[in-house]
């Protein structure tokens, strides 16, 4: 028995980390560079990676210069990457200056593994807190949730950051466990906080729950303690992200410009939106992780205040105070949920009873498991528009067809070009708007127009191109507020170009579809997918129209 039993307890960690690594390996070659295009359709992971190649550890060089997130996962990447070229696994780029597609694809395996990873923790500190079921249904609902297996796919730092942040509730939970004869997992916790930290700062919030594991403990609660707790997230963090000691202006500089950009907004992106603290559960979530599992969640929270527990506080300590931190800013992408899912999923993994009560334990699985199914669906339906042809290359076949015909010579844009353009110069999702525009007007063969300012009528009128590009990134958010500057921006456009040329792709699998597509009528009657996808959800799939006289 003893035997069957470690047998199991090594066999599912082993299953639970092949599936979900299975899941974000599928499509990971999504807008890697390649021959005629030098960045990828990600407008972050060209940044990070890059600033990942300023490091090498191996060598000791651990300052990337680029502090808008913790350094942690640039260094990771850094060390493989370099370790990588040094073995010669990867290529180089025949773009000068930027990241090669072996570079980004080896920091992209990072993000996944780590992905992966966080199940295997997932699953520990349910087992530990609440049951083995539990830990298994929030490790199988982390594995599948469309966000986790999306963003698994992409070199950025929020699911290597939720990794440490599963990995900080795992040791607070083995603590709480065994607060007097497992104190090595007090320090582990600290650790993993502070690497939390190291990776994107406000995960560093978690380390709350290492304190709130340490504050209900029943023994072993000294000051001595605490203070070793504390000092070993500090610990972590200067591991982790050592520029803030090797070049602390640029640390400061970078870190400074991050929190006024949460305070005042990406541009107009998100004005008009409603608060965070309705946007992220209501309209984010439902996306994250499916809108059944969405649901489990408001359950599971209710029930978490009614049975408030140990392991209840553990939870809520961290989840309340971040979420206070993400509802205040004002920006409001999808990716900043990531480091909520591990407690909210162990929430959900804690409805379900001991299997003692037969009748609610087999009721509750059924039903969660029922949340994991939709949610898997949908995380195959991103895989699979990631390995189709990307609407902006279609349309840029297109244009380059009817260049061939005669038809196009000239190309405008109504606030671009840049990474949601069509595909027309190989520079053009270089991640500085400015250095896009500057690579649009160097192309020979095809006249590219950059948009002076955005939503320009004169220019319009004025450059008359022969076609105009865009991008649901564009419109879509502003379909609803019809700012003036776009409704006569497009009122004219569609007067002067009355030939559409539309490229639409639907979240789909199997054949079935989960976003359609609506036009409004009147000046605004332009494609935008409904239920609408959030703005960082929907980097794999955007509509892409081009107008032609």
């Amino acid at each position: 028995m003893n035997k069957l039993s470690s047998g199991r307890i090594l066999l599912v960690p082993i299953v639970l980390f092949a599936f979900a690594l299975a899941l974000r390996l599928s499509g990971i070659a999504w807008g890697l560079p390649d021959a005629g295009r030098a960045f990828s359709w990600h407008p972050d992971e060209t940044v990070v990676v890059s600033a990942s190649l300023r490091t090498n550890p191996l060598l000791l060089l651990l300052d990337p210069g680029f502090y808008n997130y913790g350094s942690l996962s640039l260094l990771i990447n850094g060390f493989f990457i370099h370790l990588g070229d040094s073995m010669g696994l990867i290529s180089g780029n025949v773009f000068t200056g930027a990241p090669s597609a072996g570079d980004l694809l080896t920091a992209r395996l990072v993000t996944a593994s780590l992905g992966a990873g966080t199940c295997l923790f997932l699953y520990g500190a349910g087992r530990l807190l609440y049951s083995e079921t539990a830990g298994l249904a929030a490790a199988i609902l982390y594995a599948v949730s469309p966000l986790a297996v999306q963003h698994g796919h992409f070199a950025t730092v929020d699911v290597p950051a939720t990794f440490f942040v599963a990995g900080t509730l795992y040791f607070a939970a083995r603590y709480l466990r065994n607060p007097v004869t497992d104190a090595r997992s007090l320090l582990l916790c600290g650790l993993f906080a502070g690497f939390s930290a190291a990776t994107k700062y406000n995960a560093g919030l978690i380390l709350f729950s290492g304190l709130t594991a340490w504050g209900v403990a029943e023994r072993n609660r000294t000051l001595k303690s605490s203070m070793a707790l504390i000092g070993m997230a500090a610990l972590g963090f200067f591991l982790g992200c050592p520029g803030v000691l090797l070049n602390f202006p640029a640390f400061l500089r970078d870190f400074l410009f991050e929190a006024n950009h949460a305070r005042t907004g990406s541009g107009d992106l998100f004005v008009g939106t409603v608060s965070g603290f309705i946007y992220h559960p209501f309209f984010t979530l439902p996306w994250a992780v499916g809108s059944l599992t969405a649901l489990a969640i408001l359950s599971s929270l209710l029930m978490a205040v009614y049975r408030r527990n140990s392991a209840d506080y553990v939870l809520a300590a961290f989840m309340i105070p971040y979420f206070i931190v993400i509802g205040l800013a004002e920006i409001k992408f999808a990716r900043y949920l990531l480091p909520l899912l591990p407690a909210l999923l162990l929430w959900v993994g804690a409805l379900i009873p001991l299997p003692e009560n037969r009748r609610w334990y087999r009721v509750m699985s059924a039903a969660i498991g029922l949340c994991g199914l939709y949610a898997l669906f949908i995380s195959l339906a991103f895989n699979n528009v990631m390995m189709e042809e990307d609407t902006r290359d279609t349309a840029a076949k297109a244009i380059r067809k009817e260049q061939k015909e005669g038809k196009i010579s000239s190309v405008g844009f109504a606030t671009g070009p840049w990474h949601y353009s069509p595909n027309l110069q190989p520079f053009l999702a270089i991640p500085i708007p400015v250095r896009a525009k500057e690579a649009a007007m160097s192309l020979q063969n095809l006249r590219l127009i950059p948009a002076d300012g955005e939503w320009n009528v004169s220019q319009l009128k004025t450059e008359n191109a022969d076609a105009i590009g865009l991008s649901e990134f564009e419109y879509g958010h502003l379909q609803s507020r019809r700012t003036s500057e776009f409704t006569l921006y497009i009122s004219e456009l569609k007067s002067r170009y009355p030939r559409r040329l539309e490229f639409l792709k639907p979240l789909h699998f199997a054949g079935i579809s989960l976003t359609g597509f609506y036009k409004q009528h009147g000046a605004l009657d332009l494609p935008a997918q409904y239920p609408s996808l959030p703005h960082d959800m929907l980097y794999t799939n955007p509509t892409t129209l081009v107008f032609v006289k």
